[in-house]
C-alpha cells in the first residue's frame, strides 16, 4: 500500500470513528431530553429528531468538514436509532396509556369505539395473538396489563 493509500485509510477510519462518537452524543442528548420530558408524545419525539438531524448534518459539514458520504452514513445510522426509539415498547405503552386516559373521559358509545381502536392498534403493533396465549402474556406482561385494562373499560 502506498503512503497516500495509508493516509486515506486513516482519514476514512477516523471519519467513521468521529461519526460513531457523534451518534453516541446524539443518543445521550436524546436520553437526557426524554427523561426531562416524560410526557412527550411520539409526534414530539419526531419533531425533536427532525431538528436534531438537520442541526447535526450542518455541524458535521461545517465543523468536521464531513463528506456527503459520511453525512449520509450518519443520517442512516441516526434513522435506525430513531426507528428503534419510536418502536420501543416503553414509548408505545406510554402513548397508549395517554390515549386510554383520554378515552375514559369520553361519553358512550364514543368511548367504547375509541377503546376498541386502541386495542386494534395494540394488536397490530405488539402482534398480540387473536387467541389467548399464556406464552405471549408471560413474555409481555406490561403490554397485556394495559390491553386488559382497555378491554375491561369498554361498555359492550
Amino acid at each position: 500500500m502506498r503512503a497516500g493509500g495509508i493516509v486515506k485509510y486513516f482519514i476514512e477510519y477516523l471519519g467513521g470513528y468521529r461519526m460513531i462518537n457523534r451518534l453516541e452524543e446524539v443518543k445521550q442528548r436524546f436520553n437526557k431530553w426524554y427523561s426531562e420530558n416524560a410526557n412527550v408524545t411520539q409526534y414530539g419525539i419526531e419533531e425533536y429528531f427532525t431538528e436534531v438531524m438537520y442541526n447535526e448534518a450542518v455541524t458535521l459539514q461545517r465543523d468536521y468538514e464531513a463528506s456527503a458520504i459520511e453525512i449520509g452514513e450518519f443520517v442512516i445510522a441516526l434513522n435506525d436509532f430513531i426507528e428503534e426509539v419510536l418502536n420501543s415498547t416503553e414509548l408505545l405503552l406510554a402513548s397508549y396509556e395517554r390515549q386510554f386516559e383520554s378515552a375514559c373521559s369520553m361519553k358512550e358509545p364514543t368511548r367504547s369505539r375509541f377503546l376498541s381502536n386502541i386495542m386494534d392498534e395494540m394488536e397490530r403493533k405488539f402482534k398480540i395473538p387473536r387467541q389467548e396465549s399464556n406464552e405471549f402474556d408471560a413474555a409481555n406482561p406490561e403490554v397485556m396489563a394495559l390491553y386488559s385494562r382497555v378491554s375491561s373499560a369498554r361498555d359492550l
